[in-house]
């Protein structure tokens, strides 16, 4: 509106009566209050119905015996700034009759709720293009790509030829990935304009000036912090991205103090820090109503060590929070140039001295990732069958590049997402999923071939050993170490002591060597179980370790019945017979002379443990399997152990690598009946069954 005329209130000396028109013929009259109204002057105006964000609503009323037909608005009652000092004087050309959203191009807001299962690690969607390019993909709307090279063109006409004012220097070794920096002459320090300072207010952020709100605005925009220095408070005219050298102190623009440790990455001038890098700026970096000289920083950092240093400090900024997920270098080129573009606009008089400088890793170097892919792998990953155009059509819209040759696809991955381990195919994958709908997956059975597992012959002799053992034998399985110690060994006296496999670096001297056989342990926790219990049967599967000329790992089996009452030797033959017949290779016994059996690492007929009646050696197709003995009563004498202990060791090997037998095999009836006769034989006391069968 604009205000005519203005006349004293009659019946109050602080109010006055402005006459006021909307299309310069229909006028009205309001009642108002602030001291800075004139004629001529354009103002917002409330008329009756219109409702504030206090919840006020308008209504005709009577103030001071006057009627007021509506209200004239400052910028705190609009709820755009924070003025309330008077009428809030629009431009002069500001149009009749237009709607204040349209004058301050305001659209209506569209609130949408987004269900956050993205944007707390996604960078691109800390942005408003981000989130429109998000939403593009996902409504198949066009996106408005301004930011493109001819932008970038238009901007950089403003940037001469020419040494800049601030040299720029950054250490690599520093957090700091890469620093754009522009110097601008000639800004004046103000409030932002009303539409910036609308959109700040609705995203949540206070204006504060010009400058500032330039560098938060551009923030929401591209999703790349940036700062903006007074020019003049940095000493020496040089900027250093560095690891301070020693522990120093920082005053910040939120008026705290930063304790800063050697190694911390600050930018500094010649002679002290003025920004925590990535964080927040220092107090003295700040610009202020006198400036007339920015410096503008754009950079990146590594996101690791900003997301650590931010802990430390207990502060954590916009800023902190953005770099910390990771911001591509090349994307922040955009950030600052726009930032440029903004000041340039707000700032008619300013204008940029110097060139366009940077510093840090080579841009050259920075490459966009390239992932093969293919849309068979898409849909089969997805589980939709999906066609070349609508993948294409999909991640063309979110920016992506593409080659399509056939159903295959080379994809070059944009800068915004080149970053956080975007490498793989999953990647792409999981791109076209989410714009697609994962509510679009049909829940389905996995549509594989189930094989049952074939198991090896070993594992199928160790079931099949274990198995009979427990549920037949009723044994108890134990797990020994396969690491033993020469005191160990010497303890049961075992005459192989596997010098040749000793650890170099054990952890102590009772598990310097592997174990040459299952029997020193299973004795030895015989010895350990039998002054608790007065009988018990165990048994222990597993591997033997052996060298002579070439290292072996034979799979033995050790067997041990301990009875505190009676000698369960022929217990143990039973079962191992039976043990044996199960796995389709018969056993017979035999005696051995004082011999050492064939396989020097089962138990021995000369072994002092050895009870010398209550030997015999086990064997199958004409190979020595093992050994089974009574232990002798003078070593369990010695080992404190009462009772009886009978022990058994075979070597598996040979029957793994034939594989199990057939158990039930068909056999023709004997041609020849079988004929039945009892036999007596005189035989001497020593003379044992075996032998004589």
């Amino acid at each position: 509106a604009e205000i005519l005329s203005i006349r004293p209130h009659p019946e109050a000396d602080k109010l006055r009566l402005a006459t006021i028109t909307l299309d310069g013929k229909e006028k009205s009259e309001v009642v108002c209050g602030a001291p800075n109204i004139q004629e001529g002057m354009r103002v917002p105006y409330a008329p009756i119905g219109t409702s504030f964000p206090n919840g006020l609503t308008l209504e005709p009323k009577k103030i001071r015996g006057v009627i007021s037909n509506g209200m004239l608005c400052s910028q705190q009652e609009l709820g755009i700034g924070d003025d309330a000092s008077g009428i809030w004087a629009l431009n002069k050309d500001a149009e009749l009759g237009l709607s204040l959203s349209e004058y301050l191009k305001i659209e209506a807001d569209a609130v949408f709720e987004i269900d956050n299962k993205s944007i707390t690690h996604r960078p691109d969607l800390w942005s408003h293009i981000g989130i429109a390019r998000e939403l593009g993909a996902i409504l198949k709307k066009p996106l408005n790509r301004k930011f493109d090279e001819n932008w970038e063109k238009s901007v950089l006409k403003n940037i001469p030829n020419g040494k800049s004012p601030i040299e720029i220097d950054v250490d690599l070794d520093s957090s700091c990935v890469g620093y754009f920096g522009i110097s601008v002459d000639g800004v004046s320090v103000m409030p932002s304009p009303a539409w910036m300072q609308a959109r700040l207010k609705s995203a949540g952020l206070r204006p504060i000036n010009n400058i500032v709100d330039i560098g938060n605005y551009v923030m929401l925009e591209t999703g790349g912090p940036l700062h903006m220095f007074d020019r003049e408070k940095i000493a020496g005219n040089k900027v250093l991205v560095k690891k301070i050298t020693k522990d120093t102190s920082l005053k910040l623009l939120d008026e705290s103090t930063a304790q800063l440790l050697k190694g911390d990455t600050v930018v500094a001038d010649k002679d002290k820090p003025l920004v925590v890098g990535g964080i927040i700026g220092g107090e003295e970096s700040g610009v202020s109503d006198a400036t007339t000289k920015v410096f503008i920083e754009a950079a990146s950092w590594n996101s690791g060590k900003i997301r650590k240093l931010s802990d430390r400090l207990a502060v954590r900024t916009d800023s902190s929070q953005r770099f910390e997920k990771g911001i591509h270098i090349v994307e922040q080129r955009k950030t600052i140039l726009r930032a440029l573009e903004l000041l340039l606009e707000i700032c008619p008089d300013a204008k940029v001295v110097g060139s366009f400088d940077y510093a840090g890793q080579d841009l050259s170097e920075q490459k966009q990732p390239l992932i093969e892919t293919s849309v068979g792998k898409v849909s089969s990953l997805l589980g939709i069958d999906l066609k070349v155009d609508t993948i294409v059509e999909i991640l063309n819209s979110l920016d992506f590049q593409l080659n399509a040759n056939g159903e295959y696809l080379s994809v070059k991955v944009p800068f915004y997402r080149a970053i956080r381990g975007f490498v793989e195919e999953a990647d792409i994958v999981e791109e076209v999923g989410r714009i697609v709908g994962y509510d679009q997956i049909e829940p389905k059975a996995p549509l594989m071939a189930v094989e049952p597992v074939s198991f090896t012959k070993e594992k199928k002799v160790e079931r099949e050993v274990r198995d009979f053992l427990v549920l037949q034998g009723r044994s108890l399985e134990v797990l020994t170490y396969p690491l033993t110690g020469e005191n160990t060994l010497k303890k049961y006296s075992w005459s192989n002591l596997n010098e040749n496999l000793k650890i170099k670096n054990p952890v102590s001297k009772d598990r310097d060597r592997m174990r040459p056989s299952l029997t020193p342990h299973l004795l030895e926790a015989a010895e350990l179980n039998s002054k608790t219990y007065d009988g018990f049967r165990i048994f222990e599967y597993g591997k033997v370790y052996l060298k002579e000329n070439e290292i072996k790992e034979p799979f033995h089996l050790g067997v041990l019945f301990y009875s505190l009452e009676k000698n369960q030797y022929l217990e143990v033959a039973n079962l191992l017979e039976k043990l044996f017949s199960t796995l389709g290779y018969p056993i017979s016994f035999s005696k051995n002379s004082k011999k050492t059996t064939a396989d020097s690492n089962i138990i021995s007929a000369n072994w002092i443990g050895t009870h010398p009646s209550e030997y015999q050696e086990l064997s199958a197709r004409g190979k020595t399997l093992g050994a089974i003995c009574s232990v002798h009563p003078l070593l369990l004498k010695n080992l404190r152990v009462k009772g009886f202990v009978t022990l058994a060791e075979l070597n598996l090997n040979p029957i793994i690598e034939t594989g199990l037998q057939d158990k039930v095999k068909y056999q023709p009836p004997a041609k020849h009946p079988v004929s039945i006769f009892d036999c007596s034989v005189v035989a001497k006391q020593e003379d044992q069954a075996s032998e004589l069968i």
